[in-house]
């Protein structure tokens, strides 16, 4: 590039900074936020930013213009340029006595990066057209309802129901975030109709990366999540997620009333169905001694206790009338005895539903019907606790240990 071309595009760069300088200058000045709009400081802004530009410039060796960044798409040299040159006018703002803008004017740029790496994402798309919906069967015979029957059907894009007979599978499931690393190394599991199923492991063993595959979150690298034989990511998400529910150790309780937070769920849902939930989580004395079903659930759910919290999300999810229930981790940091009430009615809904349990403490997994034990992305054992403890191998150990840690600090009163 010949040196009076490149003069010529420092100048094209001071050119806008000034524009910018002085649209900013005349906002200040009418709207004085900050000291950049004080008299006199005008000069010395437009004279900084060119000098911070042309040293930007230089640090980064770019000698291009701004015109040319945005043809050319490099925004990181851009945004680097930005920032170099930014971090010198602060510097010589502070030293100098003048106002500062560049918090603002950074902020705005680094946004600006996030909304180029939405852009140029690929969309994803629900490709989906088979929906799951619920039937009555009459011998051979299938007829769509919203009632609650316990049988399910394919609805193809003809209309034709096809009975749903099969689980929720992993089919030899490989997964990684990055595509370097597997987080998940063919992984195999069934979830059954009915019945209560738990996965279980230290922090770290691919437990919530199971749970994200199965709302269809991500897709397997190798393998694949299938439901009653189809392919995950064939079905319609509306239709797949309108059978599933998730009560989680955070689930969002809404600042609205105890009334209005179950109608969220089911919308026909009547006071006497409410009141037979809360009854269900030991709840119901407390709101009727406390408004009743008009009590207004504060922001965050602060005017009640965490274990409460849970077991008003446990209420308002089982008058939703899901098939498939995902428990993650939904007992944790809660008082003995919320945690007590929670599990006893996980396992009395594992009776009519699909419920799987998320948990790292596994004196809440023992009544489970089946148990999966996952070590570094690995299903290293499964069974019955009974089963797993026979064994005497990873399970039987770190609920050993457990255990033990438990009973200490219940001698010392912890």
């Amino acid at each position: 590039m010949s040196r009076f071309r490149r003069q010529l595009l420092f100048l094209c760069d001071a050119f806008l900074f000034a524009v910018a300088v002085a649209g900013y200058k005349f906002i200040t000045v009418l709207l004085p936020y900050t000291e950049v709009g004080a008299k006199g400081s005008f000069p010395k802004n437009v004279l900084l930013l060119y000098g911070c530009t042309v040293i930007a410039q230089l640090l980064c060796k770019t000698y291009d213009s701004l015109w040319r960044y945005a043809e050319s798409r490099e925004y990181l040299m851009l945004i680097a340029s930005a920032f170099c040159g930014f971090t010198v006018y602060e510097t010589i703002a502070r030293l100098s006595g003048v106002g500062v803008i560049s918090f603002v004017l950074l902020a705005a740029i680094a946004g600006a990066e996030r909304i180029f790496a939405v852009m140029e994402a690929e969309p994803e798309t629900d490709e989906g057209k088979t929906v799951i919906v619920r039937v009555e069967k009459n011998g051979d015979t299938l007829t769509e309802t919203s009632r609650r029957t316990g049988f399910w059907a394919w609805k193809k894009p003809d209309g034709t129901l096809v009975e749903l007979r099969g689980d929720v599978r992993f089919d030899h499931v490989t997964f990684s975030y990055d595509g370097k690393r597997d987080v998940l190394k063919n992984v195999s599991m069934t979830f059954p109709k009915t019945g209560m199923t738990a996965i279980v492991g230290e922090s770290g063993c691919g437990k919530s990366t199971v749970v994200n595959m199965l709302f269809g979150a991500f897709r397997p690298k190798g393998g694949a999540v299938t439901v009653g034989g189809k392919e995950l990511e064939s079905l319609s998400r509306e239709s797949y997620y309108a059978h599933l529910a998730v009560v989680s150790y955070n689930t969002y309780i809404f600042n609205e009333t105890v009334r209005a937070n179950f109608m969220l769920a089911n919308k026909a849902v009547t006071d006497e169905e409410i009141y037979g939930a809360l009854e269900k989580v030991n709840l119901a004395d407390f709101i009727r001694e406390n408004g009743g079903l008009d009590k207004v659930i504060t922001e965050d759910a602060a005017n009640i206790s965490g274990g409460q919290k849970q077991r008003l999300a446990l209420a308002v999810n089982l008058v939703a009338h899901k098939d498939i229930y995902v428990f993650d981790e939904a007992t944790s940091n809660i008082d003995i005895e919320s945690e007590a009430i929670i599990m006893a009615n996980i396992k009395a809904l594992s009776r009519e539903k699909a419920v799987i349990v998320i948990s790292h403490r596994l004196a809440n997994v023992t009544p489970a019907d089946l148990i999966y034990y996952m070590e570094s992305g690995e299903l290293k054992e499964s069974g019955t606790h009974r089963e797993l403890m026979e064994r005497n191998s990873g399970y039987a150990k770190l609920y050993t240990t457990q255990k033990n840690l438990e009973e200490g600090y219940a001698e010392v009163g912890v």
